[in-house]
């Protein structure tokens, strides 16, 4: 196996590569099949599994940002199903994608989660003469698991604004865990919590309307909070509720 800085540097060269290559493509001109086959069966699926098994949380956010710029730099939908061979079901890379994103957004959240409350604990003990806290192990671990958490919520973000159908697998897999991740006392997980769900709410108003009227209940609440993470996505998410069907009205009402 490759080490770690290699397998940072491979998974970066290869998403310049293919940002390059979307940039060559005519403009407006529908991809091929061959390239989407390529880009299902060659680049997404084995990208998102790699991700999926990364043993080491650098090199993860390594893969999570370099399939980000792939996702963002691919002509829109060019991500989908892929059939399967005589002995193969299909597979939907989409919903793989769905999977494994949720997967490292609650990882890495729980871990976070986990660090702080290990840090709290030995606080206490330390002042009731216990061990001393190893403040900058811990300070390492949550700066890389927010970085790691930041770079699968700009993941879920990208798909959502250039693949259309990825709406419904964020509503069946991610809008619960959201919404429960709403109530946090952190305003780090309720400020991403926001941000992908008003990201759902831009990409798909019809499939987010069964949520509207609690959403924009939560938004204005979290607007009366003074923690920056939470203040300036509840804002936008307000902004973007009002242009929504039936978003203003509820808006107004609440």
């Amino acid at each position: 196996p490759f080490s770690p800085s290699i397998r940072e540097s491979a998974v970066s060269i290869v998403a310049g590569t293919v940002a390059g290559m979307c940039e060559a493509l005519p403009a407006g001109a529908p991809p091929t099949m061959q390239f989407t086959y390529w880009a299902n069966a060659e680049l997404g699926l084995p990208l998102l599994l790699a991700i999926q098994k990364e043993p080491k949380a650098s090199v993860q956010r390594a893969q999570l940002e370099a399939f980000d710029r792939i996702v963002r730099a691919l002509p829109a939908n060019s991500l989908g199903s892929l059939a399967g061979g005589p002995d193969e079901a299909p597979q939907d890379v989409l919903l793989v994608g769905a999977c494994v994103l949720q997967e490292v957004l609650e990882g890495g959240l729980r871990r976070w989660r986990d660090l702080w409350e290990a840090q709290d604990e030995e606080d206490a003990e330390g002042s009731q003469g216990g061990a001393e806290v190893d403040a900058e192990n811990v300070q390492r671990g949550t700066e890389t698991e927010e970085e790691l958490v930041e770079a699968a919520s700009q993941a879920v973000l990208g798909l959502l604004s250039s693949h259309g159908r990825f709406a419904a697998h964020f509503q069946t897999m991610m809008v619960h865990p959201l919404c429960q991740l709403m109530h946090a006392e952190s305003g780090l997980e309720k400020g991403i919590a926001v941000r992908l769900m008003n990201a759902f709410m831009q990409a798909d108003p019809t499939l987010f309307r069964p949520f509207m009227g609690d959403y924009v209940n939560a938004l204005l609440h979290f607007v009366g909070n003074n923690d920056p993470e939470v203040v300036a996505p509840a804002a936008a998410g307000i902004g973007i509720a009002t242009k929504a069907p039936d978003g203003g009205a509820r808006v107004a009402e609440a």
